[in-house]
Order: C-alpha cells, then structure tokens, then sequence
C-alpha cells in the first residue's frame, strides 16, 4: 500500500486555494449540532482496496435497513477541496446523508484517494479522477455487496465528484443514475479562466507544492467565496471541518485541459444535472449543453433542472438548498424516485 505522505512542514504565509487564488471571508461563530432521530443511523469505516484504503461515512435508517424491495443506496462524491463531512454536514437542513436516508436511501460519504482517512499515492499530482476512477468502481462493488444493493445511485460535486459521475455513467452494472452539480462542461466563465484555469498556476504550484510532494493545505478563508450565500452555521461548520491536506491532481488536470474532462455521449444511465442561475464557474447554457450531449451514443434519459435561486453550490445555500422541500433536493428526490 502507497500511503499519503504528510508533510512535516508547510508555508504558513501562503493563502492559496487550490481551484483559485482567492479573497475570502473569515468565518465565525460554531456549527450547530444536528440531532439525529433515533431510527436514522451513521457509522464511518475503511474499505481496503488496490491502492489503499477509503474512508466511508454511511447513514441508513430502520425503514431501509428492512426494505424487502431492492435497496436505494447513493454514493456521495465530494469535489476537489472537501471531504466526506461535506455531505454529512451536522447542521439543520443541510446533513445529506441523513435527507437521504429519511427517504429511504443508504448514503455513502466518501473521503477521495488522498483526502482526509483515505490512502493516496505519494505524489498529489497523480490523482486525477482517471486515478480515482477505479478506486470509485471498487468502492461501489464493495458498498453494493455490504448492504445488499443491485446498483448505486451517483451524486458528485464539482471538477471530481462531477467529472467521477460522468465517467461512471457508462458502468451501467454498477451504477443506476447518475446527478451532478456545482458543474463545469466546455465553457467556463472569465473569473474562472482567470482564477481556477490560468496555465501560471502551474508554475505557481511547482514553486510551492513540489517540496511537499503537491498535497497543499487549505485554511478557512479559501472557502469564503464557495459559501458566501451559505448560512452562518454553514459557514462555520465549513471552516471548522473542511480545512485539511489535498492532493492536487485534479487542479493539474483541470489546468492543463482541454474541455470537457469526460465525455458525456458514454452515459448508458438515466442522468440529472442541476444548475444554478447565479453560478459563478460555468456559462449560462453551459450545463444545459451537457445535459443535451449526455447518452447521445445510447439514447438515455438526461434531465437538466436550473434553480433559479441557486449558486455554485446550491445544496449549501440557504435559498436553494435548506432542507428535504428546497429546490435542489425536491428536484433529486423527485428524480431518484422516477429512475
């Protein structure tokens, strides 16, 4: 097992982020905790695969757990600079995994290679999602064969989990549906040409990371852009939890082009891509041609929802996203029971 090197020393005067250079805000104040009904379960384990190990964090409930019909269980794919507590964020309204489970799901939280509990290899620049693609296949099989399930459901966010779904779409004995947001195709918008895809990062991430084999730290206020329409307890569970070492493959991979990063005709599942109106990465329309591009060798149903009140990441603003009747997840529970 290649395990993930921590470096011992890092350059504390940097504020970098690892998808922009950025100016955010500082947080403040404490997350509020979320009870968690008591037929409504969380645990979190390691599942060993070719690589390493990956970090889960599964909920399910009693109702589930029972189910004599085929059981429901959805993989939660996080972005590039967030881990598995993203998801299960203990903050009312916004825990998925327990929104999720409530419905009857199983959710599945995962740390990526490299990130948080999960192993990666030694150099960051490596993990790229066609380097977590695998590792995501085996942890699909291994999580259907623990609880019984045919086929995972999907959902990822941003330039991993978003691009993971993509190029997932075509495991048609894995995977039942695929969902995505917070989403880029083919054309992003000059703040993010100017931020996340300006070729002088690279140099910029040579000077700095090489000498901690490119896993970069985050701090809190790196976040502050992502979550600005975000609640203040969002906001602080946010800086609390997610600030931690990243590889940075996927920066790499995102720098280096060209656009798209998976190619959408493979999809052989039904597919649901959510866009927000006030979305800051991707042009308008830009989702909206990704959706119609999806399955085009294979004919499959492909959805394409715009929230009107939504940002980048919708799920975690309080006007898109705040609870299981908010326009994001009344749009993906609808469509999970349709499919």
């Amino acid at each position: 097992m290649i395990k993930r090197i921590i470096p011992s020393k890092l350059k504390n005067s940097l504020v970098l982020s690892l998808s922009a250079v950025l100016v955010g805000a500082t947080f403040v104040g404490v997350a509020s905790a979320e009870s968690m009904p008591s037929n409504i379960h969380r645990s979190d384990y390691l599942l060993q695969t070719s690589t390493g190990v990956v970090h889960v964090e599964e909920t399910y409930s009693d109702e589930a757990m029972k189910a004599n019909h085929p059981r429901r269980g959805v993989l939660l794919i996080p972005g590039p600079v967030v881990n598995a507590a993203w998801y299960d964020m203990s903050v009312e309204g916004y825990d998925a995994g327990k929104i999720l489970a409530d419905k009857g799901y199983f959710a599945f939280a995962v740390d990526l290679p490299g990130v948080g509990q999960s192993t990666g290899p030694a150099d960051g620049r490596t993990t790229t999602t066609d380097y977590d693609l695998p590792v995501m296949r085996e942890v699909i099989d291994q999580l259907s064969h623990r609880e019984k399930i045919p086929k995972l459901d999907v959902y990822g966010e941003g330039g991993t989990g978003g691009v993971l779904a993509l190029k997932l779409s075509a495991d048609k004995s894995r995977v039942r549906t695929i969902a995505s947001s917070a989403q880029l195709y083919k054309n992003p918008t000059p703040l993010t040409l100017a931020q996340a895809m300006n070729p002088g990062l690279i140099a910029l991430f040579d000077q700095i990371a090489a000498p901690t084999n490119y896993y970069l730290q985050t701090v809190a206020p790196q976040y502050g852009q992502f979550v600005a329409n975000a609640s203040a307890e969002v906001q602080a569970y946010t800086s609390a939890t997610q600030p931690g070492l990243y590889p940075l493959g996927s920066q790499y991979e995102l720098i280096d082009g060209p656009l798209p990063l998976a190619d959408p005709t493979i999809g052989k599942v039904p597919a649901l891509f959510m866009w927000g109106a006030q979305d800051f990465v991707a042009e308008p329309g830009d989702i909206q041609q990704l959706a119609q591009d999806y399955g085009k060798n294979h004919h499959v149903y492909s959805q394409y929802t715009e929230i009107a009140n939504g940002g980048h990441l919708m799920r975690i603003e309080a006007a898109s996203g705040n609870g299981p009747t908010s326009p994001f997840w009344n749009t993906y529970l609808t469509f999970l029971a349709a499919n």
